[in-house]
């Protein structure tokens, strides 16, 4: 996962209810990780910005999991 799979508005998922996440497996770990390669990869790109969070939604997961820097 790297910073062009970071969406966008208009996209219409951002305004959709994500689900509750029941049991932290490997599959959510792994998710957790690239969300956080992402973020790393989307900050790296740009100068003067900083990148704090990142939702699941945001990489079109529809998962209640944020990352947090």
């Amino acid at each position: 996962m790297d910073k062009n799979s970071i969406i966008t508005l208009p996209n219409s998922h951002l305004r959709q209810r994500s689900r509750k996440v029941g049991l932290i497996n490997s599959t959510i770990k792994d998710l957790a990780e690239n969300m956080q390669t992402a973020l790393l990869d989307w900050e790296s790109n740009r100068e003067h910005e900083l990148g704090v969070a990142l939702a699941a939604v945001q990489v079109d997961q529809m998962l209640r999991l944020v990352v947090v820097r």
